[in-house]
Formats: structure tokens, sequence, C-alpha cells
């Protein structure tokens, strides 16, 4: 026990060292990142000339504007300075050029703007920066300049900038403006837009790269869907940053608004990259989502979607996008409770390395919102894009490693595999040979029971008194469960019984053969007696001769009695049925008195009663077990009694064996490729006439065997005893 916990504190302390030096490896590529960023944006020339103090503002009402004093860290939001947060302002600034940048190529750095701007000095048009109203366009991510030239600038007098800047919702200038020199304007102009613009571009670039990545390994392992919803988290945010890397002068804008272009890609991608998000969070863990939380996210997403389709203008927009993004909290808040629910199951492992992945995004949004909300400076970038590249690299390394881990285990496993499928059939083939010996000598076993209790059953007669048998006996499973006898006296026929012993097999088949002597003995010993005596002497001998064993019969005893009448008692089989030559009807043999019980079971009580009738010449009578009538055709219908007696009153079949070859030619018809679940016995008893005796011999020895043969060939899918034929 003291070796087991020291190899598990052992383990806990390697993951927390590795994932402690992961997040450390994190921070410092987060830092220099950031540091480098710094360093761009604050490069600065000891030739500049700021424009920080001095700045007038007016609206724009024509000729007669009145300009104002404003401070210039009112610049970065302009809004407040319109009615209703939209319309045109115009920013005036007063410079005469330093001495020190006189008879050089000037230029004036203005940075990033919103929305979109015209530029004047000295009452000239010099520059624009996005599209005006009517059809209005942001100024795009790119920081914006303008060269003075020569010609225009005042070198000994004052000099006039103007800028008529378009606002809607938002708008200002993100950086103070500057003078300098052609050369170092352009210097921070490609900086600056690298970090505004061009940075955004290569993120936007490299996911798209990462989704094509992810989407790949989701073909390849569908069941791992954290792979298709980090992907898409991943496009998402492609589309999510296109404002933060596109031209307003492409041509793809020309035909949209700009109102349009927020609604789509500062707010609905924005929705549909946080449910992508979400989900990956829940597929990270596998955890299953029931219907309603799927609806419930469903609805998350579609109604701030709808809302904001309906928005109308881009000043309504940007003051009510915040309040739609609710929505958003919300639908990650169920990846938080996902979270919160696998660290309490105890899955620590997976909760770190969950949370660490979105670390450098969450700082980000901290230092964006001190930077930018709290200290109002609008001239560094969105860091939380840059901490969502980082959090997508730390996913790609996490599930990268996932798949290879994966996939290291499903080689490991199928070497393994193969190599347990070798022995595992080494195995099978060693036991398959034992089993074919056992089931050779079962075999041997079962042809020798087969041969044994056949040698108890009765053989052909050729002929007997008064009476035309034919007999079809045709066990399920090598040995049967049911059993017949004949009780003759010379040449006279005293009785028979057909008995059929529950369940299939060997166990029933011992059954037949411990019973068969006993119902002789039963039938001879007491020929004086009424029959149903003497089905209750024979019930008492098998339950003391079986002992436990939990089989038992059902089934009939017929006596013929000297003066020719015929009595039966039956014990629970099927009944048998009296064909009447005269009038071609059939009857089935069944007394109207109230009896109960069966063969061999101890304790229960039972009654029988006999009945008595006689039969005419050319009348017959069919005993059969219940595996004959409960055969079923494909359709799961049973041939039943009533298909037995229609095929019984065929006029066209003469003797017991025709009649019984009839039978079964019917029935093989009837069930069809169906194989016979049960044991088939059938007796078909005629009473001789003095007419008909010339007929029977006249059929010769064959011809109704060769006819029952055919039927044979029909069964031939069960082990069986062949067909014994009296008469």
């Amino acid at each position: 026990m003291v070796y087991n916990n020291k190899n598990t504190m052992n383990e806990a302390l390697y993951l927390k060292k590795k994932y402690v030096y992961l997040f450390k490896k994190a921070c410092f590529v987060f830092v220099f990142f950031f540091s480098a960023c710094f360093i761009f944006a604050g490069k600065n020339s000891s030739q500049r000339s700021y424009f920080s103090n001095g700045w007038f503002w007016a609206v724009d009402e024509g000729e007669s504007r009145v300009y104002k004093p404003m401070e210039s860290v009112d610049l970065k939001k302009l809004t407040p300075y319109v009615t209703d947060g939209s319309g045109f302002i115009w920013l005036k600034y007063e410079f005469e050029i330093p001495d020190n940048l006189k008879g050089s190529n000037l230029s004036i750095f203005i940075g990033c703007i919103d929305l979109a701007a015209e530029f004047y000095l000295n009452g000239s048009l010099i520059s624009t920066a996005g599209r005006l109203p009517p059809n209005e366009f942001c100024a795009g991510a790119a920081a914006v300049a303008c060269t003075f030239p020569y010609f225009m600038l005042n070198m000994q007098e004052s000099n006039t900038f103007l800028i008529k800047l378009f606002i809607d919702g938002k708008g200002g200038l993100k950086q103070i403006p500057f003078l300098s020199t052609y050369h170092d304007v352009q210097a921070e102009l490609e900086n600056v837009t690298f970090i505004s613009k061009m940075l955004n571009l290569m993120i936007a670039a490299t996911e798209i790269i990462m989704s094509i990545f992810y989407f790949l390994v989701f073909i390849r392992n569908p069941k791992d869907k954290e792979y298709l919803m980090w992907g898409l988290t991943l496009l998402g945010t492609v589309f999510y940053l296109v404002p933060y890397y596109i031209d307003s002068n492409l041509l793809l804008w020309n035909s949209m608004s700009y109102l349009t272009f927020q609604k789509l890609f500062a707010s609905i991608f924005a929705f549909v990259t946080g449910f992508f998000a979400t989900s990956f969070m829940i597929h990270f863990f596998h955890d299953r989502q029931s219907k309603s939380v799927v609806a419930i996210r469903l609805v998350l997403l579609v109604l701030p979607i709808l809302i904001t389709l309906y928005i109308p203008s881009n000043n309504i927009f940007s003051r009510f996008l915040p309040v739609l993004f609710l929505f958003l909290a919300a639908q990650i808040g169920f990846a938080v409770f996902s979270i919160i629910r696998n660290f309490l199951n105890g899955r620590i492992k997976q909760v770190i390395m969950l949370v660490s992945g979105f670390i450098p995004v969450l700082i980000g949004l901290v230092l964006d919102l001190i930077i930018k909300v709290m200290l109002e400076d609008t001239s560094l970038p969105l860091f939380t894009v840059f901490g969502w590249e980082l959090t997508g690299g730390f996913f790609m390394f996490i599930l990268t490693y996932r798949f290879s881990t994966y996939r290291k285990t499903a080689e490991y496993l199928n070497e393994k595999l193969e190599s347990e499928v070798a022995d595992r059939i080494k195995e099978l083939k060693e036991t398959n040979e034992k089993l074919q010996m056992e089931q050779d000598e079962s075999n041997r076993e079962m042809d020798l029971a087969v041969h044994v209790q056949r040698s108890f059953y009765p053989q052909i007669i050729t002929s007997l008194n008064g009476w035309d048998m034919a007999v079809h006996f045709r066990p399920f499973a090598g040995v049967s469960g049911d059993l017949y006898d004949f009780y003759i006296k010379g040449r006279e026929l005293e009785g028979l019984s057909l008995f059929d012993v529950s369940g299939h097999g060997i166990a029933a088949g011992l059954i037949t053969m411990l019973s068969k002597n006993i119902v002789f003995r039963v039938f001879n010993e007491n020929r004086n007696e009424k029959l149903p005596i003497v089905m209750e002497k024979l019930n008492e001998a098998i339950i003391k001769a079986k002992g436990s064993i939990e089989n038992y019969m059902v089934g009939l005893i017929l006596r013929v009695d000297p003066d020719g009448t015929l009595e039966i008692t039956n014990a629970g089989g099927p009944p048998p049925l009296l064909y009447s030559n005269r009038s071609g009807t059939v009857s089935p043999i069944q007394t109207d008195k109230k009896q109960f019980g069966m063969i061999g079971v101890a304790d229960l009580p039972v009654s029988f009663q006999n009945v008595t009738f006689s039969m005419a010449g050319g009348d017959t009578v069919v005993f059969t077990t219940d595996g004959l009538t409960e055969a079923t055709n494909p359709a799961g219908e049973e041939f039943g009694q009533e298909r037995l007696i229609e095929s019984l009153c065929n006029k066209e079949r003469k003797t017991a064996d025709q009649k019984l070859a009839g039978i079964l030619k019917d029935l093989t018809t009837f069930v069809g490729s169906e194989p016979l679940r049960d044991d088939i016995t059938l007796i078909v008893l005629r009473k001789q006439s003095d007419t008909d005796i010339e007929e029977l011999e006249a059929y010769g020895d064959l011809e109704e065997l060769e006819e029952i043969s055919d039927i044979d060939e029909l069964f031939s899918g069960s082990d069986s005893l062949g067909i014994e034929t009296m008469r």
C-alpha cells in the first residue's frame, strides 16, 4: 500500500511540474509577444511634432461653423459631440512648421480612425479614409497618413489642418496625430499597420490552416467531436476578425452597407464562434448533452442573431451590442457548468488542461478591459485577439498530443490484438479438434441410442386379420420422445398405445425406453380392468419407476374388445380422428365427461374417462402426436387439426398407406422450407371390409411405400428412423 501511494504521489508531482512548465512557457511567449508590440507601438522620433494640444471642434453647419476648443484626450471618443451619436464633426488644428522640419518632405501621421474622414490642408482636400455617406464604410484596420504637398504649406505662417469625420455610434482618432518627415511617418505607418492589421491577418491565415487540420483529424476520428468543434471555432474566429484586417477599398464591400457588415462580423459570427467554443469545451470532456440543453443553447444562439438582424442603424447597434453579448455569456455558462461538474467528478487533469488553454485569452481580456475601458487608451491593439491566438496554439498542441496518444494506443492494441488473435486461433483450433473428437464420440453414442430405441419399436407386420395399418415415426433429434406400441395376440389386434414424453433428445428417449415395457406389462396384466383404471395403474407405475426425473407423458391407450368394440382412454394427448367411409366425415374421438391429469407427475390428481365406439368396414382412425398438428410454415401458421381432417377426407386415398402418404405430402407442402421442431408419430388404423381385400392385394408390395419414400426425402433435414408400414 505504501508503494502504491508513493507512486501516486510521484505521478501527481510529475504532472504538476509538467503543467507548471507549460504555463510558464505560455506566459513567457505571451509577455515576449506583447513586449514586442509595445516596442513597436512606442517607437518615437525627436523630429516629430505632436498635435497634442490646441484642437478645436465644430458640427457640420455649412460655412457658419463655430469652432470650440477640446482636449486631445477626447479625440479617441467623439460620439458625445454629435447629436444622437451620429453625424459629421469637424476637427481643426493650427500649426507652424518647426525649424528642424523646414525644407523636408513632410507628412502627417493620423493613425487608425472610426469611421470615415476627409482631410484638408489650408482649405484643400488632400486625402480620404473610408467612405462618407450616403454609402458610408469604415476606413478599415490600417493606419492613415497624409503627405503635405510642399506648395500648400506656409513655411513662415500658420497652417490649418482640418478633419471632416463621420461618426455613427462610434468614431474618433485612436492615436495622437504628429507631423514629421515622410520617411519617419511611413515607418510609423508600417509599424502601426503591422500591429493593427497585418498581425491579425497572419493570425487569421494561421487559424484557417489549423481549422483545416482539425477537420482532417475529425474525418479520421468522427467520434471525437472536440476536433470538429475547435476547427469550427477557429473558422468562426477568422470571420469575426475580418474588421481587424480588411481594407475598405475591397470590391467585396462595395455592395454591402456598413450596418450589414457590422451585423455580420461583429455580432453574428461572435455568437456562432461562442456557440462552437462552448461545444468544444463540453466535447473536450466527452460529455453528453440532453435534448433540452441543446435546445436552450440553440435558442441562445438564434435569438440574438434575430435581434441583430432587426436593428435599424449603426448607432443603435453600437449601443445594443453589449446587451446582446449577455446571450453569449449565458452560452459560455454551459461550458463553465461542464468544467465544474467534471472537476467535482475527479477529472482534475482534464479540467486543468482545458482551463490552462484559455489563460492567455483571459489575460488578454483583462488587459483590454484595463487599457481600453478604464484607461480609455485605444492606441494599442486588442490583446484578447493575440491571447486567443496563443490559446489556439495551446489547444493545437493538446489536441495533437491527444490524437497522437490515441493513435499510438490503437497501434499498440492492434499489435497486441494480432498476437492475442493468433494465440486465440491456436486455442480455438485445439478446442475445435477436441470438440470434434467429443462430437464424433457423441454421434457414435447417439447412433447407438437410436439403434437401441429402434429395436424397442414394433417391426413391419405383413398382415393382420381385419386391419390395414401404416405408421410414420420421425424423431426430432436422433432419439425420439414419442412412444408407440401394438398389442397383438396371434394375428389379432388387441390394442395400441401412443404417448409423447416431454422434452427432446437423450433424456426423453430414455424415458420412452423405460416406459415402453411398463406400458406393455400394465396393459397385458389388466385385460379385464376398465381402461381408465389401467391408465391410473400405468401412472402409478411410471411415477415409481422414474423417481425424481421431471419428464412426464401425455397420450392414449386403445383396446379392441373381442366383440369388435373399441375403447380409448386419453391422458392429455391429441384426440384421435375417426373417418366414416360411408358418410365421408371426420369426428374427433373424445369424451364429454370431465377428466384431467397426465402420466408421471407425482402428487398430481388424475381422473381419466374412456370412450367406446365401433368401426365399420372402410372406416379409419388416425392417431398422432402434437408434433404434426403444431408444425408451422414460414408465416408462423400451424398445420392444425382442420388441415389434418381435410387431408384425411380425401376419398381418392383408400388404403392406410395412401392416407398416411397423403397426410405427409400435405404436411410437407404446407411447411415448405420451415424446419420441423418436434417429434412426429402418425398411426393410420383402417378397418378392412370384405369387398376391399382384393383391392389391397392389387396394389402390390411397394407402390404405396414408394410414395411414402418420396415423402421421406422431404424430411431429410432431421435425423430419421424411417417409415414403418403395417398392413
